[in-house]
């Protein structure tokens, strides 16, 4: 607000000139720079101060107006200095005087650690993606098997897809080419291991070829020695241009390297030729455009974002019921890794799509009238194509491998059917000891909470064992949830229960941690419930560990599954 701006420019005003700071003007209504000077040591450095976020949001720049000659950690040939990262701070936007000294007090740490010993090459390695990449090639790679040719190709607009896994590329190619029309063809492109965690010395990124390979034999001469071997196979001699992948453990960067025809002929040429011409000749003149790959790889895209080792992959998942709950479940296995690493994740369902199903489900009106099951499956594979995801329209009762699976989850929320699964599942449970454990999710009441529910081998609850089975034939919840009255309604001749798109999204999530879990070895509590409603849950639904029902139909005759 226009009040507060000008009270919060007042106070920084003030601060900043009793710092010995003085204004510049700029050529904006709301921002405002100074000229001053940071106290850095025994030095003071001149910097040029620039607000123009007063939220704060953006945080203010600083730059300096006398910048050091070669590379620095956290400072552009500009003068830019980097001294937070983004997000890194919340700085408190109704106390901007505070909030600017806490930025100079920042950036002349920064500039303090400058001169400690090995503190440019400790920073360039954990921030060397920052300093590398140029922006100026869109470089992909899949899986990088050291032993095994790689294969690039152009896919259009700068973009080239690189690997050693032929399949990969095949399915990765058709969901990033942008344009159909454009002509994918197959690139120059040689792959190099370094040891050694690249950084940068004072001269900063090499800007040729001769700069490149002398840059290289000192942070890695193993390295260095392989990029001459690749020349010196003439391996580049009839391309206009190549590509060089640089595997390192902080990841995969490279450059792009023009080839006149100079030193395409000092390809044919014997190796002392050929490194002479790079290293010190015409051909190390060469400008290089370095460039820093982005990971597509099947285990980097699944796995990056989990803490612990919880990944799906290599696993076969078979899902039933891919409804409101399931069609978000099977989105989120699939990120968890499902169907990559040589698993599979089979979705079995024998419903189409129809217009009420829209306003809950994963699907629109791109899926209408498809089966479910296929319509998902295509929507997957475009999203994940190194996903092996299978397909199947029938009835769950009717898949005679249901078990054949390292996991099975029941989605459908339709207890007639859970029941009758459940009564196949702890059958299984009885006759083989290698029976995989079942999980199933519902939605209770009208959305006002979900539930899930873990069976396996031992004296646990199975999913009959949650009812109190009365005399009568009725049936009354053991762990429930909620007092409320379910309410249904009739379309057509079929009941349904109303609920919003929250509560199958919110039970597709109970399930998909409970999963997770499972893969990092602790999957109790083995019944959990999450209330939507913000009310406070029930104290007998509250997550545990139930044992069997002595008098559950489905279990309590059964022998103790093995």
């Amino acid at each position: 607000m226009p009040g507060n701006l000008s009270r919060a420019n007042a106070r920084v005003h003030r601060y900043l000139v009793a710092r010995g700071f003085e204004e510049i003007a700029v050529d904006h209504p709301t921002s405002v720079a100074y000229r001053g000077a940071l106290e850095v040591g025994k030095a003071r450095v001149p910097i040029r101060l620039d607000i123009r976020d007063w939220d704060f949001i953006r945080y203010p720049d600083i730059t300096l107006l006398d910048a050091p000659p070669g590379f620095r950690p956290h400072l552009l040939r500009t003068g830019w200095l980097c001294y937070l990262a983004a997000g890194d701070v919340i700085l408190n936007r109704h106390h901007a005087d505070k909030a600017v000294a806490y930025c100079l007090e920042k950036a002349a740490s920064v500039l303090a650690d400058q001169a400690q010993t090995g503190y440019a090459e400790r920073e360039s390695r954990e921030e060397f993606r920052v300093y590398w990449d140029q922006g100026k090639h869109t470089i992909l790679h899949g899986t990088l098997g050291a032993s095994e040719p790689l294969i690039a190709r152009s896919l259009g607009n700068g973009m080239v897809l690189a690997g050693t896994r032929a399949e990969e590329l095949d399915r990765c190619q058709p969901a990033l080419q942008r344009d159909e029309a454009t002509a994918i063809h197959p690139v120059c492109c040689s792959l190099i291991t370094l040891r050694r965690t690249p950084w940068l010395e004072e001269r900063g990124v090499p800007r040729t070829m001769a700069e490149l390979l002398a840059w290289l034999k000192r942070i890695d001469s193993d390295a260095y020695s392989q990029l001459l071997q690749v020349m010196h196979r003439r391996l580049w001699k009839d391309w206009q241009g190549v590509y060089v992948l640089l595997q390192s453990s902080g990841g995969v960067f490279g450059f792009f390297m023009g080839l006149p025809h100079a030193s395409r002929a000092a390809l044919r040429q014997p190796r002392s030729d050929v490194r002479q011409h790079f290293t010190s000749g015409a051909g190390g003149r060469n400008p290089i455009e370095p460039f820093f790959a982005h990971d597509l790889s099947p285990k980097f895209i699944h796995e990056r974002n989990l803490a612990t080792a919880g990944s799906l992959a290599g696993l076969r998942l078979h899902l039933v019921g891919v409804g409101a709950i399931g069609g978000y479940l099977a989105q989120a296995l699939v990120r968890l890794g499902a169907g990559t690493g040589g698993g599979a994740l089979i979705l079995c369902d024998p419903e189409p799509l129809w217009p009420e199903n829209l306003g809950r489900h994963v699907l629109g009106f791109d899926g209408l009238f498809d089966y479910k099951v296929t319509a998902l499956r295509q929507r997957l594979a475009q999203e994940f194509p190194y996903a092996n995801i299978g397909a199947i329209i029938n009835d769950a009762r009717q898949w005679p491998n249901l078990f054949q699976a390292d996991l099975v989850i029941d989605a459908t929320g339709e207890q007639a059917l859970s029941s009758v699964l459940s009564q196949a599942h702890q059958y299984q449970l009885t006759e083989r000891s290698n029976c995989p454990p079942m999980a199933f999710t519902w939605v209770c009441g009208n959305g006002e909470a979900v539930q899930a529910l873990w069976t396996d081998a031992g004296n646990r609850a199975c999913y009959d064992c949650l009812w109190h089975f009365e005399p009568n034939g009725g049936m009354t919840e053991r762990f429930r949830v909620s007092d409320a009255p379910v309410q249904s309604k009739l379309v057509g001749c079929r009941s349904i229960t109303p609920y919003a798109v929250t509560a199958p999204l919110a039970a597709a999530g109970l399930c998909a941690q409970m999963i997770a879990d499972w893969r990092n070895g602790n999957v109790s509590p083995r019944l959990r419930a999450i209330r939507l409603d913000g009310k406070p849950q029930r104290t007998s639904a509250k997550a545990g560990n139930p044992e069997r029902l002595a008098k559950c139909p489905t279990c309590a005759s059964l022998p103790l599954p093995r």
